[in-house]
């Protein structure tokens, strides 16, 4: 990725040319197949290098176009294919444009505090989730189940409905009067903490239970 209106392949030692052929010939050895990208901030140098890849590369690289602002909420708006792979790893269906801002926010400061020299992308969603509220979804293969007791609580609360949607909790009180979602998900120990609290408590109204929300 390059953030500047001034850039060329070049040849020999350190040229991108050079670092792509480099890649590819890494990826090889270990099996790997894989199309190298070239990720600028400026249309028109786009086309330029994307007209100007060297034979040698041609059939392993490309050029795309990565729009730049300084703020997140800008870079969401104008880039909707990476504003939709946000919305695709939130807990929320159709999430509101305040939810995707958070998870990208979330999602930017797990790569911005990691070691990029050996850091894996599942490794930065993991630490991603860690953070609260992160409403990333959950990837886990086992299904994680709400605790039969504290269902039957939640289930004598008059008013109070809730669903588990991609491992988060969300509910409503009064047909939508309130509203949210709990800012960890189910497999989490922050959930089990929650579910603790309400079998110790037993709370009978919403209440008396919004308070370990």
């Amino acid at each position: 990725m390059k953030n500047t209106a001034r850039l060329r392949w070049g040849s020999g030692l350190r040229s991108i040319a050079d670092d792509f052929a480099k890649q590819y010939n890494l990826n090889q050895a270990v099996s790997k197949q894989s199309e190298i990208t070239l990720v600028v901030s400026n249309s028109q140098l786009r086309d330029r290098l994307a007209n100007q890849i060297p034979q040698q590369i041609a059939e392993l690289s490309k050029v795309d176009y990565f729009y730049f602002a300084p703020s997140l909420p800008k870079v969401l708006q104008e880039e909707q294919e990476f504003s939709q792979a946000v919305a695709y790893l939130c807990a929320f269906d159709n999430p509101e444009p305040d939810k995707i801002e958070c998870v990208a926010s979330v999602i930017l400061g797990a790569w911005l505090s990691s070691d990029k020299s050996n850091v894996s992308l599942r490794k930065i969603l993991e630490k991603s989730r860690q953070s609260q509220p992160s409403y990333i979804r959950y990837f886990g293969s086992q299904v994680v189940q709400i605790d039969p007791e504290v269902k039957k609580i939640l289930a004598k609360i008059q008013g109070f409905t809730y669903s588990i949607s991609k491992g988060f909790l969300q509910w409503q009180f009064a047909n939508g009067l309130e509203e949210g979602t709990l800012p960890y998900s189910i497999e989490t120990e922050k959930f089990r903490r929650f579910q603790e609290r309400v079998k110790q408590n037993q709370p009978m109204t919403f209440d008396e239970l919004e308070i370990y929300f």
